[in-house]
């Protein structure tokens, strides 16, 4: 940034979940929250463009979730993601997802951007994959594993490539070289858009068969790596 470079994040989370970790630094480009559901602009604090569920598809959600006990459901909004409770055993579900807790009358009120159905066994795992086509579908929605555990849905007209798109033409940004990291399927759209695509090498073979550079694993500097190899291009 201080070269006139230009950085932003792409996330399936949100602002309030991703700005924390750099330490009061604030992107200079707007971020791509929930996976292209938002695009939030960090330096006037406000949303920019959003893309919610309609409550049709969200009552679906709902009664699948209670007929499946073994599925977690997470929601996200424009800010933060929340945590589904159904009365039940999964309630005390404790994975580091998050600690916000919301009822689904609450969830059914409340505007979405997105859904996350979370397992956490390999056995709930193979079940996922096998069952997803039985899972709340409709015309306008996309659905997508962006990890082995974690099945994202979402407005059809999002994605991390189209929301990356729309915040360079919100921002004046189109003509600059893109560079873009990311390791899993959730990705690949975006990674195909990149002038320079890359990924950590933990990532599935056939992304990193997508990729200009691969950087070392994603909990060993990744991003780090992948600066210090642009600065060396």
């Amino acid at each position: 940034m201080e070269k006139g470079g230009t950085f932003a994040v792409a996330s399936g989370r949100q602002y309030s979940d991703i700005l924390p970790y750099f330490g009061g630094l604030l992107p200079n480009a707007p971020l791509v929250q929930g996976n292209g559901t938002s695009i939030y602009d960090c330096r006037e604090g406000r949303i920019l463009f959003k893309l919610p569920l309609s409550i049709a598809y969200k009552r679906e959600c709902i009664a699948f979730a209670r007929e499946n006990p073994w599925v977690w459901l997470v929601a996200g909004n424009e800010k933060t993601v929340m945590q589904v409770n159904f009365g039940d055993s999964r309630d005390a579900y404790t994975k580091a997802l998050t600690d916000i807790r919301i009822d689904a009358e609450e969830f059914l009120r409340g505007e979405y951007l997105k859904l996350v159905y979370v397992v956490q066994t390999p056995e709930q795992i193979t079940r996922l994959q096998r069952i997803t086509d039985r899972f709340p579908s409709a015309p306008s929605v996309r659905k997508t594993l962006s990890s082995p555990v974690f099945l994202e849905t979402y407005d059809k007209r999002a994605s991390k490539a189209n929301g990356i798109r729309l915040a360079l033409e919100m921002a004046g940004l189109e003509e600059k070289t893109l560079v873009c990291i990311g390791d899993y399927y959730n990705d690949e759209a975006m990674l195909r858009i990149a002038d320079i695509p890359a990924c950590p090498a933990n990532a599935p073979e056939d992304i990193q068969a997508l990729c200009k550079i691969v950087t070392c694993g994603n909990n060993e500097g990744a991003l780090a790596d992948l600066m210090e190899t642009l600065a060396q291009m």
